[in-house]
């Protein structure tokens, strides 16, 4: 889910039109289905998802690069300037597992904390941090926080399904108080 606030400041940060955040998001999830559809519904003057001058634009500032002379979406693939910007779901989701403590220690016991299949973690945790390269290295601050002062001490999974990172973000940039607690939460 994009976030509206988030969503604004990106497209206005990268210059971008909704059509060409809309085809880029899209490609990137490999969504052809929903451009086609797009594309029927709201064609652009030459008959395509976004038109010449915008799909130029994409080419030009290395968001997009042409495959063929196909004129399609599966003719176009992400470039640099694009993938810089969002992050790969599988990625990501390994780069927050290899920080995440591994295991808690609750009623005197140790318990693992980081046991989740990659394949149900990936999508969640992309969908969460919007697929955002920028996001996910704040929620990797925010998690290196919580460790470091002791209050990372629920189950991976718990800690993305509820977003936890945003109140340890709170307290990393001194906008909350935390309370002191010795027991992990399950």
């Amino acid at each position: 889910m994009i976030e509206i606030e988030r969503y604004v400041k990106f497209i206005v940060k990268h210059k971008l039109t909704q059509p060409q955040f809309l085809f880029l998001y899209l490609l990137q999830r490999k969504r052809y289905d929903l451009l086609k559809m797009y594309g029927e519904a709201f064609p652009s003057d030459d008959g395509k998802v976004i038109g010449v001058i915008s799909r130029n634009d994409l080419l030009e500032r290395g968001f997009i690069i042409k495959l063929d002379e196909m004129e399609n979406a599966a003719s176009y693939t992400l470039g640099k300037a694009f993938k810089d910007i969002f992050i790969d779901k599988f990625e990501a989701s390994e780069m927050l597992k290899d920080l995440y403590p591994a295991h808690g220690k609750y009623d005197g016991k140790i318990y693992p904390l980081t046991i989740i299949d990659t394949y149900e973690l990936a999508p969640l945790y992309g969908e969460r941090i919007g697929y955002e390269v920028a996001e996910h290295n704040e929620v990797m601050l925010d998690l290196q926080y919580g460790i470091e002062n002791n209050l990372v001490k629920m189950k991976l999974e718990n800690f993305v399904r509820s977003e936890y990172w945003k109140a340890l973000r709170r307290l990393r940039l001194n906008t909350e108080v935390p309370i002191e607690t010795d027991e992990i939460s399950y």
